[in-house]
């Protein structure tokens, strides 16, 4: 890696703090606003986002946009540096920027930790997992000429962010260092914001840490970690800016100042670009939020109470929602091709409940929900019921049982269903739990039941333990000892994602690192050996390959190479030519003449070893990685037998590249 991947990507992460600090300080000319509810990222990620929209607009090149980031991210902290250097005593003034934010040495300490265990641990790039789209749509930048030309899902902020960031680090020719460090940075600061957010709602440190701990053992679905396996997908920054949105959203349902709602419009217009999805979780919980906070009002008579205007804004609220879902699910139509869709995948995802007026009703299936929360997440939701429904609380737990357990009640309401299924993909909807925060719940119920039933059982009675244990009781620790310990379960029922996020593989033939000269071989050589009589804006660079999905798609994650499959396929041309005991050659090289193949590489792998987490998830097959099925053995002897087809250029191990003549 260069010394100015390190200088870029230190630069970057400085400028988004340094301008969303500068736009927080704006801000702060408003009385009602405090400093531990603004965004400490979002704003900065926000000018990066509008740089990169503009560069749409006007059809910037990728090149002219990745100059304009490089520019803020050198141009911010210098001149940060400059007006500190010149004004002192301006430091001292700004600090109250980070009042209340977890910024004590403890936390600090943990989130180090945390990223130095994932650069070592490294990128999870397993075939064929999600990561392996995301790295692509990331390098695909690699050969798109202009902002405006890239379309449909790589045409994401994130993914031209992620590349600027990676291009210098040697990616492109398979090096993953740079992804490593890149990925371990973003995981710390989703762990922060976690820490963040769960200090929120108690004032000791501990519940703080405990809280991001849990985030790393249970966020996720299946086996899988979010934290590990979306870091390089839109979704990952934009979860981030998602949650300092529901922060901010809670400062203001908690002060009554929905006006002040209008500062999350710049945040939803990025998360919306990114990944839609965190949109909808925002409004599913501003909607879960204002409705336990109206029954939370007439439920306590306790401080603070709403007043009686805000009462009613809010019962108006609900109501127009109410009628607003009604008329939705009655009279909005899906959209023809989307419907299509929705119908082939309906029945696997959902299960129809009862006919009203001969409009059949669907709820989601346990196992789908299952995924996503696991033994833990089910407890969570017992205990978010618990208290929503008997147990005596602050405002603040009752409103974050009220989010844990509201994605359960949407996705068991037939009418809301009907809804989203006109919007969203019927087998993603059990992502809303994504913005349940059941493992935060889990933390902070412990600690409500020390408060409650255990304190008096502490021993901890010096004025050093009281400092940083608050309280907790003896009973606390091993309760939480046991919650964490759960995280550490891979398998169903309790669907810890810990050994995910923890697990190192280095197994080349699972991780495609086996591939590295064969890259740069094809690298130093394709461009003087292959043209392209077909090109498009897309693909400048248009070089194709020929081999199995497994190379063909740890080739396409380099961003250079244009090849004719990828990780799910498509197999019907190795099920009828390569595959086929009745090989037949004329069929194979009229296509590869059609297509202006100019190598073909074979990997016939049967050593591969089985995929531990295909087994514990079943997202695919364990021995996914073996490549001997898409060659016969008529198809392999062929091809070393036709040398006035076929040049064997290279060999490294069973990899053999052949040129097309």
């Amino acid at each position: 890696m260069s010394v100015f991947f390190f200088l870029q990507l230190s630069g970057f992460f400085s400028s988004l703090i340094i301008l969303t600090h500068w736009i927080n300080s704006i801000l702060f000319h408003f009385r009602c606003l405090r400093s531990s509810f603004l965004p400490c990222f979002a704003w900065g990620w926000f000018l990066y986002f509008l740089i990169y929209m503009v560069g749409r607009w006007f059809a910037f090149s990728v090149e002219t946009v990745q100059m304009l980031f490089t520019s803020l991210a050198f141009g911010v902290p210098l001149i940060s540096l400059l007006w500190y250097y010149v004004h002192p005593g301006a430091q001292t003034k700004t600090l109250r920027a980070w009042i209340n934010l977890p910024l004590d040495k403890g936390t600090l300490v943990l989130v180090a930790l945390f990223v130095g265990a994932m650069i070592y641990i490294g990128p999870y790039l397993e075939y064929p997992s999600d990561p392996l789209f995301h790295l692509f749509s990331t390098q695909i930048w690699e050969s798109t000429r202009a902002i405006d030309t890239a379309s449909g899902r790589q045409a994401r902020f994130a993914y031209i962010l992620n590349h600027w960031l990676l291009q210098s680090s040697g990616l492109s020719l398979g090096k993953r260092e740079g992804v490593a460090l890149l990925g371990a940075v973003l995981q710390g600061i989703l762990l922060w914001e976690f820490i963040r957010f769960t200090r929120l709602f108690t004032p000791n440190i501990w519940i703080g840490w405990l809280g991001g701990i849990a985030s790393l053992g249970f966020f996720g679905t299946s086996a899988f970690s979010f934290f590990r396996y979306y870091v390089l997908a839109p979704t990952f920054p934009a979860y981030i800016v998602f949650l300092e949105a529901v922060i901010w959203m809670l400062f203001c349902f908690f002060r009554q100042r929905l006006f002040h709602l209008v500062l999350l419009l710049p945040l939803i217009a990025f998360c919306w670009q990114n990944h839609n999805q965190e949109v909808l979780l925002l409004v599913n919980i501003g909607a879960g939020t204002g409705l336990f906070l109206l029954i939370y009002s007439y439920r306590t008579t306790q401080l603070p109470t709403l007043s009686s205007k805000f009462k009613k804004l809010l019962t108006g609220m609900i109501c127009v929602g109410v009628v607003g879902t009604v008329l939705v699910a009655l009279l909005v139509e899906s959209n023809p091709g989307f419907q299509s869709y929705q119908d082939a995948h309906k029945e696997k995802f959902l299960m129809p409940s009862y006919h009203l007026l001969g409009w059949q009703m669907w709820f989601y299936r346990f196992s789908r929900i299952d995924q996503a929360l696991g033994l833990a997440g089910w407890l969570a939701m017992i205990g978010a019921a618990w208290i929503v429904f008997f147990a005596p609380c602050s405002r603040k737990l009752y409103i974050l049982a009220g989010i844990c357990l509201w994605p359960l009640i949407v996705l068991w309401n037939p009418l809301f269903i009907e809804i989203l299924l006109k919007q969203v993909p019927s087998d993603t909807l059990y992502r809303l739990f994504y913005g349940s925060f059941y493992w935060i719940l889990l933390v902070l119920l412990l600690e409500y039941l020390n408060n409650r039933y255990f304190n008096s059982i502490s021993f901890f009675h010096s004025h050093l333990w009281q400092r940083y244990f608050r309280n907790l009781s003896l009973l606390f620790f091993p309760a939480a000892i046991l919650l964490i310990g759960l995280s550490f379960y891979a398998h169903t029922p309790i669907r810890g994602r810990m050994p995910h996020l923890f697990t190192k593989v280095d197994t080349p033939q699972l991780n495609g690192q086996n591939l590295t000269q064969t890259i740069a071989y094809l690298r130093d050589n394709v461009p003087s050996h292959c043209t392209d009589s077909k090109q498009q804006l897309h693909f400048p660079i248009r070089t194709h390959i020929f081999s199995d999905p497994y190379v063909n798609t740890y080739l396409g994650t380099t961003g250079y190479f244009y090849t004719i499959s990828n990780r799910w396929g498509p197999f019907d041309v190795y099920n009828k030519m390569t595959g086929s005991k009745n090989f037949n050659p004329l069929p194979f090289l009229q296509f590869l003449k059609t297509q202006e193949i100019c190598y073909v590489i074979l990997y016939p792998q049967n050593n591969a070893p089985d995929s531990h987490w295909a087994d514990v998830s079943g997202h695919w097959l364990v021995d996914y990685a073996n490549t001997h099925k898409y060659y016969s053995s008529p198809f392999l002897k062929w091809v070393q037998n036709s040398p006035e087809y076929l040049e064997p250029v290279f060999q490294d191990g069973i990899i053999r590249i052949y040129k097309v003549l």
